[in-house]
């Protein structure tokens, strides 16, 4: 069975920090989900920024790839990944293609940001 994985990206509403949690389905189905203390004051003046599903790619680094991500490919154009029509997606590139993820090639390209944290690089790769 594939692991499904979501990372959250919450805010800080005092320090403006942005910062992520991960969580795994299997963990919250099976109780497992009080390990992530999400009642802890770390987490009480926190927004939800945005919840991202982890495509089950791995980058050229090695780092997971999950929807909303911003990558580089090996020819310096930049990709947003997302997800649409029941599978994961990448727009950008030199002409402002919509790829499969997987047709992509992940071994060939990079995370660079995420569209919450790097909106600048949103504008690049639309």
């Amino acid at each position: 069975m594939r692991e499904i994985k979501f990372r959250y990206v919450l805010r800080d509403r005092v320090t403006e920090e942005t910062f992520d949690r991960f969580l795994i389905l299997n963990d919250l189905e099976t109780g497992l989900e009080v390990a992530y203390d999400f009642d802890s004051p770390r987490f009480i003046d926190c927004e939800l920024v945005g919840r991202c599903e982890y495509t089950g790619l791995k980058d050229k680094n090695g780092r997971e790839i999950y929807e909303e991500d911003i990558t580089r490919d090996d020819d310096g154009f930049l990709w947003k990944i997302y997800w649409e029509d029941g599978s994961f997606w990448a727009k950008g590139g030199e002409f402002n293609l919509r790829e499969q993820l997987i047709e992509l090639a992940p071994d060939f390209c990079e995370i660079i940001g995420d569209v919450y944290r790097n909106p600048e690089l949103l504008e690049a790769a639309e």
